[in-house]
C-alpha cells in the first residue's frame, strides 16, 4: 500500500477511500501476473522451504508462492512468513488466506508488522526472500531493504524482486495534474525516480550484497485486462488512489476539478501505445515489469 508523504488530511469528496479492496480492484490481476511470472523466473519451491513474502499487501504474493510449488509438494510443505508496515493490508492477507483455506493451510503462513527495511528476522532465516512492487516506494532507493534480504537469506538462498519498468498510468496522471494544478505543484509519484528500465534493480541488488554474476534481471510485458472493462471506471480509481500522492497532498481545486481531471486520465490511457480494445469490448493496458532474481 501507499504510504502517507504529506500531512495534509484533505481529500477530496469525490475520492474513494483507498483501501486494499480497492487496492486489488485497480491492480485488475496485474498483481497476481507479476508475481506468478517472477517465480516462473526462477525454479518451483521445494519442501522444506521457508520464505519470506516481504511486503506483502494483500496476499497475492502468498498466492502466487503456494501455485509454484515444485510436483509433489503441498503448501503444508512450506512455510511462509508475511510481513508488512500496513495493519489493514495484513488482515486482509489473514482474510483471503482463511477464504481459501484448503490451498493456503494455516499450518503453512503466519503474518507480523514489519518494516521492509528492518527486518527483525535472524540472519540466515530464509530459503526465499520475495517482494512484490514494493522497493521503488522504500527509502534510499530499496538498498536498506535489500542488505536485510540478503542478511535473512540462507547461503544459496533465492532473492525474486520486481517493480513496474513502464506505467502507462503514470504519464496519465501527471498530464491531469498539470493541466489542473497551478504551476509549481509537486509531481505525482516523484519518489518513483528512476526506478523505469531494467537497470535501477539490478544496481539496488549489488549495492545491497548480491554478486553481480549471481543477479540476473529482466522485462516481461504484463498485459492488464481493465476492471468493468472500462476505462473510466479505471481513470476514476487511478485518481482516487495516487491523485494525491505527492508532497503537497491532494489541494482543495481538486476537488473542484475532479472531472476534468479523471477525464485526462482516461483519455491519455486510450491514447497511450499499450492500449487496446478487444472485439469482445474488453478494454486492456499493456504494463511491463523488471524481475530480479538473485542468489547469495
Amino acid at each position: 500500500m501507499n504510504g502517507a508523504l504529506t500531512d495534509n488530511t484533505f481529500s477530496p469528496k469525490q475520492a474513494l477511500a483507498p483501501t486494499p479492496e480497492l487496492y486489488n480492484e485497480l491492480a485488475s490481476g496485474g498483481a497476481d501476473k507479476v508475481a506468478m511470472a517472477s517465480l516462473a523466473c526462477t525454479a518451483p519451491i521445494p519442501a522444506g522451504s521457508v520464505v519470506h513474502d516481504n511486503g506483502c499487501g494483500t496476499g497475492f504474493s502468498s498466492a502466487a508462492i503456494l501455485a509454484s510449488l515444485a510436483d509433489g509438494v503441498k503448501p503444508g510443505d512450506i512455510a511462509i512468513k508475511a510481513t508488512d508496515m500496513s495493519d489493514d493490508a495484513l488482515t486482509a492477507y489473514r482474510m483471503a488466506a482463511e477464504k481459501r483455506a484448503a490451498d493456503w493451510p494455516s499450518t503453512a503462513w503466519e503474518t507480523q508488522q514489519m518494516d521492509a527495511s528492518n527486518l527483525t528476522f535472524a540472519d540466515e532465516t530464509f530459503t526465499h526472500s520475495f517482494m512484490s512492487l514494493v522497493i521503488f516506494v522504500l527509502s534510499n532507493n530499496g538498498v536498506d531493504a535489500m542488505k536485510h534480504v540478503y542478511r535473512t537469506l540462507k547461503p544459496g538462498g533465492t532473492a525474486i524482486v520486481n517493480y513496474w519498468s513502464d506505467l502507462p498510468n503514470l504519464p496519465a496522471l501527471r498530464a491531469a495534474a498539470e493541466a489542473t494544478r497551478p504551476s509549481g505543484t509537486p509531481r505525482i509519484l516523484d519518489m518513483m525516480g528512476d526506478w523505469f528500465g531494467p537497470d535501477k534493480l539490478r544496481k539496488t541488488m549489488e549495492e545491497a550484497g548480491f554478486s553481480p554474476e549471481k543477479v540476473s534481471v529482466q522485462e516481461v510485458d504484463i498485459p492488464i485486462k481493465l476492471p468493468d472493462n472500462s476505462i473510466d471506471r479505471f481513470a476514476f480509481m487511478l485518481w482516487s488512489f495516487l491523485g494525491g500522492s505527492t508532497s503537497a497532498g491532494w489541494l482543495r481545486s481538486d476537488e473542484e476539478r475532479w472531472d476534468e481531471a479523471v477525464g485526462i486520465v482516461a483519455d491519455k490511457l486510450r491514447a497511450s501505445k499499450g492500449y487496446k480494445k478487444l472485439e469482445d469490448g474488453t478494454e486492456h493496458l499493456a504494463f511491463k515489469a523488471a524481475i530480479t532474481v538473485a542468489t547469495k
